[in-house]
């Protein structure tokens, strides 16, 4: 009897496991920018469930839907400053002396090399912009070398997702009109392939300029167990995975 419950048991959970990996989940992300500036709104709903994320606030929701009524489950703050905030507050006391000595001593340096790089360096913006335009170039080159990766991967998303009203559009200017080109040309071919599968891309290049300003709504519907699928391609290419990394440290 014993063995005749425990089977049950675990052919319910085996079906249980196979219904949420083959359900179909409905993500819309919301996102504007203009450079650094952004706002957005990522909402994930599956079933009776439902995760929203703040990108501005940095905040996850978890709600649960139960007929025509929303409960919010978990609100978590992911701001990390305020784990730094902790951090520094519980060692304040024991190294207060210290920093302080240190913060007069690096003042004084800071002063006088500011001093300094002023007599010296007249053009200091113009300096600031060419380090802009080397990560810029890097990130680009590292496109330009996970491009075979990124093909199969964008060629791969309309065989498992289905866009419903997706939209991007895009003024983009690097301030080197160069760079600009390059990255145009990059973004309209994944446009090219993303189209016939439901998203536009409307690119606007702007020259003489660094302006990046984007505002888009995309609504798609992909099966869990397709999800995985992409997340494990994309993690078997190792040129790709340099490039999101990349892409991530900039964005913090």
């Amino acid at each position: 009897m014993l063995f005749e419950l425990l089977m049950i048991f675990l052919i319910i959970i085996i079906v249980s496991v196979l219904i949420i990996i083959f359900s179909k989940i409905h993500v819309d992300i919301i996102f504007k920018n203009s450079n650094s500036n952004f706002d957005g709104l990522i909402t994930i709903n599956c079933h009776i469930f439902q995760i929203k994320y703040n990108l501005k606030k940095q905040l996850l929701e978890i709600n649960l839907h139960l007929k025509n009524k929303t409960k919010t489950l978990k609100i978590i703050n992911t701001k990390k400053q305020d784990e730094t905030d902790k951090s520094e507050n519980s060692n304040a006391d024991k190294t207060q002396q210290d920093e302080t000595d240190k913060s007069e001593n690096l003042d004084a340096d800071k002063t006088q090399q500011d001093e300094t790089d002023k007599s010296e360096n007249p053009d200091a913006d113009e300096t600031q912009q060419d380090d802009k335009d080397i990560d810029i170039k890097q990130l680009l080159k590292d496109v330009s070398n996970a491009k075979v990766d990124i093909l199969e991967i964008i060629a791969y998303i309309p065989k498992i997702i289905k866009f419903n009203n997706a939209k991007i559009q895009l003024n983009l200017g690097l301030a080197d009109d160069e760079l600009t080109t390059k990255a145009t040309a990059i973004i309209y071919s994944i446009g090219a392939v993303l189209y016939p599968a439901g998203l536009y891309i409307e690119l606007i290049p702007v020259y003489g300029e660094f302006k990046i300003k984007s505002d888009m709504d995309i609504k798609f519907d992909i099966i869990i167990f397709n999800c995985l699928k992409l997340i494990v391609k994309i993690i078997r290419k190792p040129k790709l995975r340099k490039l999101i990394k990349k892409l991530i440290s900039y964005a913090q």
